[in-house]
């Protein structure tokens, strides 16, 4: 594979911890962060398949702001990349 330049940033911004705003941002980037985070939230809650998954481990989801590489990979699988 050839070394692209740029790749490397990019494949390790995907695999870090990410603030629960500004994951929402990515979402709604014409949002304000507050009603970025609330929409984002809702669409969370409403993918049933995905909030099943983001609380299985008996984790407190809901208020957290630092949301781990395992929980983004999960809303980015089941939302689709923003």
């Amino acid at each position: 594979m050839k070394n692209i330049p740029g790749r490397a940033l990019h494949i390790c911004t995907l695999f870090q911890p990410m603030k629960r705003t500004q994951l929402a941002l990515e979402y709604f980037p014409d949002s304000s962060p507050s009603v970025a985070r609330r929409r984002l939230t809702k669409w969370i809650h409403n993918c049933t398949e995905l909030y099943e998954q983001l609380t299985k481990d008996c984790r407190k989801f809901d208020g957290r702001q630092e949301l781990t590489i395992r929980e983004v990979r999960l809303i980015k699988y089941y939302l689709g990349e923003p």
